[in-house]
């Protein structure tokens, strides 16, 4: 069985990385927790820690919404940054 940190290292290599950085990093930004930004989103906490960890597939429109208005960017700037993955 893989150690935690091991299976952090593997979960930091997905290819969706870029964006779940930006989210994490911007969501610190904010000064806002994790559940804070899953309530001012209107999701569950493992959703919003689940697109922090890189762990999403495709985002429909109206989550990339939920994403950009809770992080105060531009929803053109959330779809960039899922196309570069």
């Amino acid at each position: 069985m893989k150690g935690y940190n091991s299976l952090f290292a593997d979960l930091r290599s997905l290819p969706n990385q870029r964006f779940a950085y930006f989210v994490e990093h911007r969501r610190l930004q904010l000064r806002m927790t994790c559940s804070e930004a899953a309530e001012l989103a209107g999701m569950a906490f493992s959703t919003w820690v689940a697109i922090e960890s890189g762990w999403h597939s495709e985002l429909s429109d109206n989550l990339v919404f939920t994403i950009a208005g809770t992080l105060e960017v531009s929803a053109d700037l959330i779809r960039r940054l899922i196309a570069s993955n």
